[in-house]
């Protein structure tokens, strides 16, 4: 479904997409986990499209399932960034940061991805640069970078300097794969492990 977003078909996508909600709401019912997915993929797609507005509904209403039922808080910190964006393209910069601070400070963000950690922390500098908070922007901008530097430079030091083990550990494959014991991948490292990255 994503495939046809990626090359522009957004139309095609977009049906796509209903379908998928029509689908999980006839598994699953309305407060399941999948169709609040569904509810996301819509916002995403409807964004890329243009209709800001109706984007915002689709992320909200996903935001609500999500919290509702219980399941999916490490999918909050993602909503919070994708409804931070939707709100900056809509020029609502005040809501657009309101909305990134906030899935900065969810709890989910310490079990969820670390790339949204990192969106967050890099849309929201921006936007504070944008919003005349120069320092504070380019600090949250340096830490996004940081992050994302470390976490590659950690799968590389564990891969051992391997294309093929740096490729296998960030995509989660190759159980049980153990670091090398250099000095210089502890160093990089430090007491990061495969879990944490």
């Amino acid at each position: 479904m994503w495939s046809h977003a990626v090359v522009g078909e957004y139309d095609t996508a977009h049906r796509y997409f209903l379908r998928e909600l029509e689908i999980s709401r006839a598994n699953f019912g309305e407060w399941h986990m999948r169709t609040a997915l569904a509810y996301n993929n819509l916002g995403m797609i409807s964004r890329r499209m243009g209709k800001l507005e109706r984007a915002l509904e689709h992320l909200q209403r996903s935001l609500e399932i999500i919290r509702e039922s219980g399941a999916g808080q490490h999918q909050i910190p993602g909503l919070y960034l994708n409804m931070g964006n939707t709100w900056e393209d809509l020029g609502q910069l005040e809501v657009a940061a309101e909305h990134f601070e906030a899935g900065l400070a969810h709890e989910g963000l310490a079990e969820g991805d670390r790339r949204i950690h990192s969106f967050l922390l890099n849309n929201f500098g921006s936007l504070l640069v944008n919003l005349g908070e120069d320092e504070r922007g380019a600090v949250m901008v340096s830490l996004a970078t940081a992050l994302s530097a470390s976490r590659h430079r950690a799968i590389l030091a564990m891969s051992g300097g391997s294309l093929q083990r740096c490729r296998a550990l960030a995509y989660g494959s190759m159980e049980g794969y153990k670091p090398p014991p250099s000095a210089t991948a502890r160093s990089l490292v430090g007491s990061m492990t495969v879990s944490d990255l």
